[in-house]
């Protein structure tokens, strides 16, 4: 699409107009606004809501990946935000919020609008009788951050599946079984899941799956009891089997 110009809110009240380097249905990205003008700053741009004209938030990293950010969230921002001028809601409740902040500073992959806290499935830990195990299983990672706004994705899965590719641009797609570490209550253990069917679930604890493995049953993402060779179980989709 080609450059526009968006009209920014400024905290005066008053509105400036700026060129937009990128201009999508919501999102527009564009260069930092200082003393009321539009100021160029390396490897600094702004996301912001252009109906409203309030920022959506600062990006540090190359134009390119801001605009690749932008474009991941521009459909959801669209669906959250109203279609006039009249009110500029806060988003300080929306269901993305925190993952939108996270991709923007990157904490987490860029990977857009994904499932919401309430579709992230937390597992009980389950410890041996005498108590070992209790921790969870340290997966590998199958998508890490990249710098902010980018995602580095593992050419296979921990099955052993190949990566799957978009057939037109040739950009890694993420996939059923991919493994990423997201921040959890102690700030220096991550917290693993696994993405299955939409939804990021725990990875099971080191005893859970030591007692799958001698059982001969097994369990999936979803709870089915499977065999342990299965392609769904937890054995075999973190390579364990």
């Amino acid at each position: 699409m080609p450059n526009k110009t968006v009209t920014l809110a400024l905290p005066d009240g008053a509105t400036i107009e700026a060129p937009a380097r990128w201009r999508g249905r919501a999102l527009a990205v564009h260069a930092p606004i200082r003393d009321g003008k539009v100021t160029a700053s390396r490897g600094v741009w702004v996301i912001t809501g252009h109906v409203h004209g309030m920022m959506a938030g600062t990006f540090r990293g190359p134009l390119r990946d801001a605009i690749a950010l932008a474009r991941l969230w521009d459909d959801a921002f669209a669906a959250a935000l109203p279609e006039t001028r009249a009110s500029a809601p806060s988003l300080s409740r929306w269901e993305h919020a925190q993952q939108w902040l996270r991709q923007l500073s990157g904490d987490e992959p860029a990977t857009g609008p994904g499932p919401s806290a309430d579709a992230i499935r937390t597992r009980e830990r389950v410890a041996a009788v005498d108590g070992d195990g209790a921790e969870q299983f340290p997966a590998t990672p199958t998508m890490t951050p990249a710098g902010p706004g980018r995602v580095r994705f593992a050419r296979r899965l921990n099955n052993g599946r190949e990566r799957l590719r978009n057939p037109e641009t040739g950009k890694a797609l993420r996939m059923d079984g991919d493994v990423a570490a997201f921040k959890g209550p102690d700030p220096l253990t991550p917290v693993f899941r696994l993405l299955w069917r939409g939804a990021w679930v725990d990875v099971p604890t080191t005893a859970e799956l030591m007692e799958w493995s001698l059982d001969g049953v097994a369990e999936t993402p979803t709870g089915a009891r499977v065999e342990p060779d299965a392609p769904n179980s937890w054995l075999s989709l973190l390579g364990i089997v």
